[in-house]
C-alpha cells in the first residue's frame, strides 16, 4: 500500500460532564501493512471529576478492539492503540484489545494512563478475556491494564509494567507453557482495598478471593513481580524468582495456604503464607521473609 501518515481515531471523547464513550472497532485484512501514524480505538476520558465514587460524573469509556490479519507488516512507524479513558477521581476505564492473527498474539495495554492513576485504584477496570479466540501463542498485559484469566492454554504469557492478570468469576485456572511477570506485574487476586475500590466484581479479600491454580511449565518472576492470593496452588516444571519478587497472601488474614509442586525451584523473593507446602526435586530458597 501507499506509504502514508494518518491518524485514524474512532474514539469516544466525552463532550460534556458525562462519562466518556467506549472506543470503536477496527479490522484490518491485508496482504501487506505499511505506513506510519496511529490507529486508535481509545476510550473517551471523562471531562468532570467524579469525586463521590463516580456519582458526580460518569467515568471513562473502555478501549475498543483492533483485529489484524496480514501476511507482512513492513513498518515500525505504525502504532495501534486501544487504551481506556481516564476517570477523574475513580477507577480508570478498561483497556481494549489488539489481536494479531498471524502472530496469534493478544495485547492489552493501558500505557497512556501511566501517571494518571489516582488514589482510587492502582489498576484500571477489568478487561474480561475475549471469548472465542483461536489458540493463542502470546498474551501481553501491560501498563495498568487488568485482564481476567484466559479460558484457554496460552503458550507464552507476559505480564509487565504494572499489568494485572487476575482471577475473575468462573476463571480460577491459569494454564501456560511460559509465564513471565516483571516490572511489578501481578498475577492472582488484588489486595482487598484495591479490589473494593475498583468496584467491578473483582476477587480480593479472604471472603471472595478463590483458591486458584497456576499450571505452568516455566514460571519466572522478576523486578518486583508478585503472585497474590489467599489459597494458591502452583504446578510447574521450573519456578524462578528474583530478590524483589513475591508469592504472598493478598491480605493480612489468619489462614492462608500456598502449595508448590515443581521439578526445580530457585526463588530469592518473599514467600509469605501461614502454611506453605513445597514438593520439588531441587529447591533453592534465598529468602522467605
Amino acid at each position: 500500500g501507499q506509504d502514508s501518515s494518518c491518524h485514524l481515531e474512532p474514539s469516544g471523547e466525552a463532550l460534556s460532564a458525562g462519562g466518556g464513550g467506549s472506543g470503536g472497532a477496527v479490522s484490518v485484512v491485508a496482504v501487506r501493512v505499511a505506513g506510519r501514524g496511529i490507529v486508535s480505538v481509545d476510550g473517551g476520558s471523562a471531562r468532570a471529576r467524579c469525586d463521590n465514587l463516580c456519582a458526580i460524573s460518569g467515568g471513562g469509556g473502555a478501549g475498543g478492539r483492533v483485529s489484524l490479519m496480514y501476511q507482512t507488516f513492513d513498518t515500525a512507524l505504525l502504532r495501534f492503540s486501544a487504551h481506556g479513558g481516564r476517570s477523574n477521581g475513580c477507577t480508570h476505564a478498561a483497556a481494549g484489545t489488539i489481536y494479531e492473527a498471524p502472530l496469534r498474539a493478544l495485547t492489552v495495554d493501558n500505557s497512556p494512563l501511566e501517571g494518571h492513576i489516582e488514589r482510587m485504584s492502582p489498576a484500571s477496570a477489568l478487561t474480561p478475556f475475549p471469548t472465542g479466540l483461536p489458540p493463542l501463542f502470546l498474551l501481553r498485559v501491560r501498563s495498568r491494564a487488568m485482564v481476567g484469566f484466559p479460558d484457554q492454554k496460552v503458550e507464552r504469557i507476559v505480564v509487565e509494567r504494572n499489568g494485572f492478570l487476575v482471577t475473575s468469576p468462573g476463571r480460577i485456572h491459569l494454564n501456560a507453557t511460559e509465564l513471565v511477570v516483571n516490572g511489578t506485574g501481578l498475577v492472582g487476586c488484588l489486595m482487598c482495598h484495591h479490589a473494593t475500590l475498583a468496584a467491578n466484581n473483582l476477587p480480593g479479600c479472604v471472603r471472595n478471593c478463590p483458591l486458584f491454580e497456576l499450571n505452568i511449565t516455566r514460571a519466572r518472576l522478576l523486578d518486583g513481580a508478585s503472585i497474590l492470593g489467599v489459597q494458591v496452588k502452583i504446578l510447574a516444571q521450573s519456578l524462578t524468582g528474583g530478590s524483589t519478587s513475591a508469592i504472598q497472601t493478598s491480605d493480612l488474614v489468619a489462614e492462608s495456604y500456598l502449595e508448590v509442586v515443581a521439578d526445580t525451584i530457585s526463588f530469592g523473593g518473599r514467600l509469605r503464607f501461614s502454611t506453605i507446602q513445597i514438593n520439588a526435586a531441587s529447591v533453592a530458597l534465598l529468602s522467605t521473609a
